[in-house]
């Protein structure tokens, strides 16, 4: 996925994120330092990420442990003066986690335990790295960065540990999804 910069008007104020939840084309967007930013995600990388998402529900209907809400759901975590919204490609949240048992209307305030990045071919290094970090240091416990180029999946932690899976791998994460267990090479396109 890249971030776009979307150019706002010249003096244009800072967008809060519940701005966010307003617009119509909002699912595309994501709100960094109250500038909107466009995702933008190719077939292939799309393709990947919905097969995490479905992966994710099975996992969900499954242990109904937690929610998986899939990509248009929207986390405002990461930034202290809500101005700063994220749309993972994937995520999963436990449901302990979530104040009184019960998914929010709008954004969620609480970092998903686990958050994936699927990338696309135009993607900044430096742009993923800093999602990582806002996801691990709003509570998130795992960090995926997908990519379908090298298909692999790189894990990333708070304790700075990771680990990278590739197509011959199974994907797990016991301590954050017990039980959850998928082949790497599930997750591409076939050769």
């Amino acid at each position: 996925m890249t971030l776009t910069p979307a150019a706002p008007a010249a003096g244009a104020p800072r967008r809060p994120a519940v701005d966010l939840l307003a617009l119509r084309v909002g699912d595309h967007y994501e709100l960094v330092d109250g500038v909107l930013v466009e995702k933008q995600m190719g077939m292939c990388s799309a393709w990947v990420a919905n097969r995490i998402e479905r992966c994710l529900a099975g996992y969900e209907c499954a242990t109904r442990s937690g929610w998986a809400p899939g990509a248009d759901a929207g986390y405002q975590c990461c930034g202290e003066d809500g101005d700063r919204a994220r749309r993972p490609d994937a995520s999963f949240l436990h449901r302990g986690r979530i104040p009184c048992g019960k998914l929010p209307g709008g954004h969620c305030r609480v970092g998903p335990d686990l958050t994936v990045e699927v990338s696309y071919p135009h993607d900044l290094s430096r742009v993923l790295w800093a999602k990582t970090e806002e996801y691990l240091a709003a509570g998130g416990r795992l960090v995926w960065i997908v990519d379908p180029d090298t298909r692999t999946v790189a894990a990333h932690r708070p304790d700075g540990s990771g680990a990278v899976s590739h197509a011959g791998d199974i994907l797990a994460a016991e301590d954050v999804l017990p039980g959850f267990r998928c082949p790497v090479a599930d997750l591409f396109p076939p050769d």
